[in-house]
């Protein structure tokens, strides 16, 4: 059993809620600070309580793994009114629940000058893809193109890249065809993230989310969706569409007050030290 702050967790919802700092979750990723520094506070090592993390991250990583192959992964994708395709849940997911778990069909690394991958390397990378893999690729979406512009040149490739491409590491992106059915929003009902001990992309919920809802993930990040306008917002080079989600589209008032609050958080944000992932002892203290 663990303890942290007078509640009692089981090691199910230890599992339920542990990633590691590698691509937690919010809620995931405080639930692990508060529990790691009580183990700490009782007397155990840092470095002891941070690899138990990330075998549990592991262990779920393979079961949610295994629930891709059945029939019912909790997610059905399935034609949207104005998205094209979209993602819904056929189960109900609690915050934190490991929505999906999916390695990449191809990894490009970025040039160290424009700190993006370059174009040739992309294109070798799809035409090196087997035939079904190569299919599936080309069922994606690509910007600025209409089904009439289907076709397997050049530029349709560097289209679906992207629009459909999600960052690994630091120096590389990733295509993951799955996870790229899931549409954005600027107040998303779950998060994506690059799990690198397991090469592999998750996504989480953030809140509850019904049977029948759609799920949604920012193709911004956090602190760029949550503090931000929503002119800002759309000038985010991630935005290569209209976002017609539920905040975008509220009334000029209530689209105000919406922006407003944002702007409240950046301001927050931006007072609070951070510190990156291999710096795990000051993020704790």
């Amino acid at each position: 059993m663990l303890v942290e702050n007078r509640v009692t967790f089981t090691v199910l919802d230890k599992v339920r809620f542990s990633s590691y700092f590698h691509g937690a979750s919010e809620p995931a990723k405080h639930l692990i600070v508060l529990d790691v520094w009580a183990f700490i506070n009782s007397g155990g090592k840092l470095g002891d309580a941070t690899k138990e993390h990330s075998k549990i991250a592991s262990a779920e990583t393979l079961h949610v793994r295994a629930s891709m192959k059945t029939s019912d992964p909790g997610f059905i994708v399935k034609q949207t009114v104005e998205k094209g395709l979209g993602t819904f849940a056929t189960k109900t997911f609690h915050r934190g629940d490991l929505i999906l778990v999916e390695p990449p069909i191809y990894t490009v690394i970025h040039s160290r000058v424009t700190d993006t991958p370059r174009s040739e390397d992309i294109i070798e990378a799809v035409r090196g893809l087997s035939e079904p893999l190569q299919k599936t690729f080309f069922s994606l979406y690509g910007v600025s193109l209409s089904n009439s512009d289907a076709g397997t040149d050049d530029k349709h490739i560097l289209s679906i890249h992207n629009a459909n491409a999600f960052g690994g590491d630091r120096d590389s992106s990733v295509l993951c065809p799955i996870a790229s059915r899931f549409n954005h929003a600027c107040s998303p009902n779950a998060r994506f993230s690059w799990y690198a001990p397991d090469d592999v992309l998750r996504i989480y919920a953030l809140r509850e989310i019904q049977e029948g809802e759609e799920i949604f993930v920012s193709y911004i990040s956090s602190r760029n969706v949550y503090g931000s306008s929503k002119a800002a917002r759309h000038r985010r080079p991630a935005m290569r569409f209209q976002c017609t989600c539920a905040i975008c589209t509220l009334l000029p008032k209530a689209l105000a007050q919406s922006d407003a609050r944002r702007g409240e958080i950046a301001r927050l944000w931006e007072s609070i030290p951070h510190f990156p992932p291999h710096r795990s002892k000051e993020r704790i203290q």
